[in-house]
């Protein structure tokens, strides 16, 4: 697969994600329309998008964060090892290729039990 055609993918991924978050959750959906027409305007804007623009809009910034961690792209982080370690009391050799899981610790509840999905 090539890089176009991955990363099409992985926005289409996200958005859809970002799209069913935001529709089971009108709460969320009303307080980013009030920060962007805070920003933009009540009736919105044909300015572009600037960099002055995406500081003021933290909620909105937040809520796109919290998405990545709901929904992430990829399954896992893969890395190598280069030489031999101990992890939590487990020999590791060098050489070795392991997969840290994503989907486990954001899906996992929070210090005070609430889940985080």
């Amino acid at each position: 697969m090539n890089n176009k055609k991955t990363s099409s993918f992985q926005t289409a991924y996200t958005s859809c994600y970002a799209l069913f978050h935001l529709a089971t959750n009108q709460g969320v959906q009303y307080r980013i329309l009030k920060e962007a027409q805070g920003v933009l305007g009540p009736s919105g804007s044909t300015s572009p998008i600037t960099p002055e623009v995406l500081n003021n809009i933290p909620y909105t910034r937040a809520v796109l964060k919290e998405v990545f961690r709901l929904s992430p792209i990829s399954v896992g982080v893969g890395r190598v090892t280069t030489e031999d370690m101990v992890l939590s009391g487990y020999h590791v050799p060098a050489q070795v290729r392991h997969l840290t899981q994503i989907y486990v610790p954001s899906s996992m509840k929070t210090s005070n039990g609430q889940g985080c999905s």
